[in-house]
């Protein structure tokens, strides 16, 4: 019978453990960066709408945020969205779904069409995220294996 011999494995098995318990935190650490990405492509298709007033483009622009990152159910959170009211009273958070998606005027006579900003920004965004997430996480887990 063969006799082989394995080198490493206490090395590879103490990089699984400490990357187990550090998970979250890794995760953590290289989403924030990568999804700056998209909020700064997002802030750029929003100073470049023509279809809105500069009431709805600074109500936007100045309520444009990170949320705190959050883990529910072992995923890791953290949205891209909207916050506060623009200078004419109204929720920048339904100023931004009315022109991503259209609507509907209250009295029925007139369609809004809709001018996606913030989709597009996170299609155009895809892979530089994900390289983002690549190059950050290989960065911490070669800081781990240095100890």
């Amino acid at each position: 019978m063969p006799n082989i011999k394995i080198e490493g494995f206490d090395d590879i098995n103490n990089l699984i453990t400490e990357l187990a318990a550090n998970g979250e935190g890794l995760i953590k650490t290289a989403l924030y960066p990568a999804s700056h990405i998209t909020y700064e492509e997002a802030r750029q298709k929003i100073e470049a709408m023509k279809n809105i007033s500069d009431a709805d483009r600074n109500g936007l622009l100045t309520s444009l945020y990170h949320s705190k990152m959050y883990t529910e159910n072992g995923v890791v959170y953290e949205v891209i969205g909207f916050t506060g009211y623009n200078e004419r009273g109204v929720p920048n958070i339904v100023v931004a779904r009315s022109i991503e998606s259209g609507h509907s005027t209250r009295d029925g006579k007139s369609n809004v069409q809709k001018h996606p900003f913030m989709r597009p920004a996170a299609n155009h965004t895809k892979a530089q995220v994900i390289q983002k997430m690549q190059t950050v996480i290989s960065q911490e887990v070669q800081k781990i294996q240095k100890g």
